[in-house]
């Protein structure tokens, strides 16, 4: 601790409130993993409007041809497996399979994003109204 102190010049409740933080933003990321749910359906919007949307439980591939893009879906997640943007990061972003989960190609402005999902308490009473 004394070497940490000496250092960095922080005092015990500068250490404290690092550690408090790290730790809630830990948890936070538990949180939204364990509440997140499995999508549905993988929703197509080039330039801000839905070309296509297909199930995520049936594999299959997916050519854009305006766009160059050559999408996969497979085992439930979807993933884009071929660009010819400069870039490519679209192409060595991870798989998707979770609601709100989003791949973004910029320079052919089309994005891919995970919908739907059935959460296991949807079908319980949120609040009572009077």
């Amino acid at each position: 601790m004394k070497y940490i102190r000496k250092y960095l010049k922080m005092n015990f409740a500068d250490i404290l409130l690092t550690l408090t933080l790290v730790l809630c933003g830990f948890a936070s990321l538990i949180i939204f993993y364990k509440t997140s749910r499995t999508g549905t359906s993988l929703v197509i919007r080039q330039n801000g409007v839905i070309t296509a949307t297909y199930p995520l439980n049936e594999d299959a591939m997916i050519n854009i041809s305006d766009a160059g893009n050559v999408i996969t879906i497979k085992n439930g997640a979807a993933t884009m497996t071929e660009a010819d943007c400069p870039d490519l990061i679209c192409v060595r972003h991870k798989s998707i399979k979770r609601t709100g989960e989003t791949i973004v190609c910029l320079p052919h402005q089309l994005s891919l994003s995970v919908e739907g999902g059935v959460s296991v308490d949807d079908d319980k009473i949120d609040a009572i109204v009077r």
